[in-house]
C-alpha cells in the first residue's frame, strides 16, 4: 500500500483480497486504505465495513468471464449523488482482470472524474477563478470511449464509461453477451471507425496504456438519442481526449495527439478560469470547457468542467423541439433571432410566435406589482389559470406573492410556462397553451389595471 500511486479501485480491491488471504497490515496502511474510501480509520474492521458499504451503495461492478479469468468494469452508481472521495474519482470505467476472484491486472485506467466549477460537489469558484490552466478543451457532446489492450484475447478493445464491449441495455435490463462479441452499440461504431481508419495500428507499442476518446454522433448525447445502428458509423466521429501511460501519468490532449496523430477535441486559448467561464456560460453551441490545472500530481491533475447554462435547453429545442426549453431561454434574455435560427425553417414562424407569447405573459404577470389589492388579484389569477390548465394548480399563493415582493418576476413566470409546457412541442400545442394563459391573464388583470 505504500505510496498508493496508481488506480485507487485496483488498490482497494487488492488490499481486501490480501486481507482475505490472511495478510496483516499496520495501522498506517489501514488508514491509507480507508482514506481511499473517504473515511480514514486505523481500525481494520471499520475500514472493511466501509469498503463493503462503498461497493454495495456507490460502485457498480459489471463482469464477463473467460474460463478462470474475469474482466470487470467499475463505475459510479448513477442512481446516487456523486461523492468526491479518492476511489470514487477513479470509478469512471476502470477495467480490471481477476483470477480466482483476486484482482490480477489493471488493464484500463480512464480519465478520472471531472468536477464541476462553482457547484457542489465540485470546485468553489473562489478557489480557482484566478488560475490559468495548463490546457483547456471544448467538450464534444458525445459518448466516452476507452481504448485499452486486453491481454486475455491479445487485442486492443473499446469500452464505454459504464459498459464493456459485449454489454448493452435493453428495456432497462442489462444484456451481457459472449466476451468474443462486440454488441455494445457505441463500441461497435468506435470499432468500425478504428478498423477502417487504421487507428488500431497506431496503438501498437502502447500496450498497458489507456486512450480516452469521445464518440460524436449526428445528435448530441445530452438529448439521449436511441442506440445507433452499426451501419450508421459513417455519421459518427471519434475524437481523442487524452492518453494515460502505464504508470498512471495522464497526458494532456496536446501531448496525446503528438503520440498517435489523431484528431482531438478542440483546444481553447488559455485564459484565467473566470474569463473562460464568462466566455462559455451562455453558449448555445458549446456544452462546456474542460480545464486542467497545474499540479505536481501527474496521475490525478485537477480537471474542472465549466458548463454552459443554456446549452442543454438549446439542444432540446434544436433536436427535440421542446417548447419548455424555448420558453426558458426566452426568459433568460437570449436573442430572439438566435433562438429562431436553432430550428428548421418550417418551424421558425411558430417559434417566433411562442417567444412573443412568453414575453407578453411575463409583462402581464409583472404588472400585478402595480395593483393595490395584490393578494386578491394573485388568488384570482391562480384560480383562473388552474381552470385553463390544471398543471398550474401546483403553484402556491405564497411563492407567487413572494416572487412579486422580491421583484423576481422571472422565477414565477418560469414556473408558470414551465408547468404549462412540460410535455409540449413547438410543433404541437405549445402555442395554443400559451395563448390561453395570456388571454386569461389579460381578462383578469383588465379589471384591476
Amino acid at each position: 500500500m505504500s505510496g498508493l500511486v496508481g488506480n485507487y479501485v485496483f488498490h482497494a480491491l487488492r488490499f481486501v483480497a490480501d486481507v482475505n488471504e490472511g495478510a496483516e497490515f499496520s495501522e498506517d496502511e489501514v488508514k491509507k486504505f480507508s482514506s481511499l474510501l473517504g473515511m480514514p480509520t486505523k481500525k481494520i474492521d471499520v475500514a472493511l465495513r466501509r469498503f463493503n458499504d462503498v461497493f454495495r451503495k456507490y460502485i457498480v461492478r459489471r463482469c464477463v468471464s473467460y474460463d478462470d479469468i474475469e474482466e470487470c468494469i467499475f463505475t459510479w452508481n448513477t442512481k446516487v449523488p456523486f461523492r468526491p472521495f479518492p476511489l470514487a474519482m477513479h470509478s469512471t470505467g476502470t477495467v480490471i482482470l481477476f483470477e480466482d476472484g483476486k484482482p490480477k491486472e489493471l488493464v484500463a485506467f480512464p480519465q478520472h472524474k471531472i468536477l464541476n466549477y462553482g457547484k457542489r460537489p465540485g470546485v468553489p469558484e473562489e478557489e480557482v477563478k484566478e488560475e490559468v490552466p495548463i490546457e483547456v478543451t471544448k467538450r464534444v457532446d458525445g459518448w466516452h470511449i476507452t481504448a485499452y489492450y486486453n491481454p486475455v484475447i491479445k487485442e486492443w478493445v473499446f469500452a464505454t464509461k459504464y459498459l464493456l464491449r459485449n454489454m448493452y441495455f435493453c428495456s432497462g435490463r442489462l444484456i451481457i453477451d459472449s466476451p468474443t462479441k462486440v454488441t455494445n452499440p457505441y463500441v461497435e461504431i468506435a470499432t468500425k471507425i478504428a478498423e477502417e481508419s487504421g487507428l488500431l495500428s497506431k496503438f501498437k507499442g502502447y500496450e498497458g496504456w489507456t486512450f480516452n476518446f469521445v464518440l460524436k454522433g449526428p445528435e448530441p448525447a445530452v438529448t439521449k438519442p436511441p442506440y445507433p445502428l452499426p451501419s450508421d458509423y459513417s455519421n459518427f466521429k471519434l475524437y481523442l481526449i487524452s492518453a494515460r501511460k502505464s504508470d498512471g501519468t495522464l497526458l494532456t490532449t496536446k501531448e496525446s495527439v503528438e503520440l498517435i496523430k489523431w484528431e482531438a477535441v478542440p483546444i481553447v486559448e488559455l485564459k484565467r478560469i473566470n474569463e473562460l467561464y464568462e466566455e462559455v456560460k451562455n453558449s448555445l453551441t458549446t456544452r462546456s470547457y474542460i480545464v486542467r490545472l497545474r499540479s505536481r500530481d501527474l496521475i490525478n491533475p485537477p480537471l474542472i468542467e465549466l458548463e454552459s447554462q443554456r446549452y442543454s435547453d438549446a439542444m432540446m429545442l434544436k433536436y427535440l423541439y421542446r417548447a419548455k426549453s424555448l420558453a426558458l431561454l426566452t426568459l433568460d434574455e437570449v436573442n430572439k433571432e438566435e433562438l429562431v435560427s436553432l430550428v428548421e425553417p418550417q418551424y421558425r414562424e411558430v417559434t417566433s410566435k411562442i417567444i412573443d407569447e412568453v414575453l407578453q405573459i411575463r409583462g402581464l404577470i409583472g404588472s400585478i406589482q402595480s395593483v393595490e389589492d395584490r393578494d386578491k388579484v394573485i388568488s384570482e389569477v391562480l384560480n383562473e389559470l388552474t381552470s385553463v390548465n390544471p398543471k398550474l394548480g401546483s403553484i402556491r399563493f405564497g411563492e407567487f406573492k413572494k416572487a412579486l415582493e422580491r421583484q423576481n418576476i422571472k422565477r414565477i413566470v418560469k414556473k408558470v410556462v414551465g408547468l404549462a409546457l412540460e410535455d409540449s412541442s413547438i410543433v404541437g400545442t405549445a402555442y395554443d397553451e400559451l395563448v390561453k394563459i395570456r388571454e386569461t391573464l389579460d381578462r383578469v388583470l383588465s379589471k384591476y389595471l
